[in-house]
């Protein structure tokens, strides 16, 4: 019985491997990350709550992306947000405050922050 599901195994493998279907586990482990960030950005997310979420350390969780991305879980968040940001600025009438929230920014003004932070125009120029 032993060595049936071994076989079984092997060309199970095998079959993965030829098509590439199998993904290694820190492709896998970025997905459920970036999967968690897209779904809860809105909320005040930390590293932590993704830690306790994916039961995975807050070490891991950045050396993954760092790795994988050449990027912090931080700076995935912050990029995510403006990514929004800049999408409701662009197809909505909201406003500034209303967009801040809606992105996951705390306030507007720190959304503004993090914008010129980040070398990007002002969310009111970019209206």
């Amino acid at each position: 019985m032993v060595s049936i599901t071994r076989s079984i195994i092997k060309s199970t493998n095998h079959i993965y491997k030829n098509n590439e279907i199998k993904k290694s586990p820190d492709s896998l482990r970025v997905n459920r990350i970036i999967n968690f960030i897209e779904t809860n950005y809105i909320n005040n997310i930390t590293l932590g709550d993704v830690s306790k979420a994916l039961f995975l350390s807050p070490r891991q969780i950045n050396w993954v992306l760092l790795k994988q991305l050449n990027i912090t879980f931080h700076d995935y968040l912050l990029n995510h947000r403006i990514t929004i940001a800049k999408k409701l600025i662009r197809e909505t009438e909201m406003s500034i405050e209303n967009i801040a929230y809606q992105a996951g920014f705390s306030s507007h003004y720190y959304m503004y922050q993090v914008f010129k932070h980040k070398g990007l125009p002002s969310p009111a120029t970019l209206r």
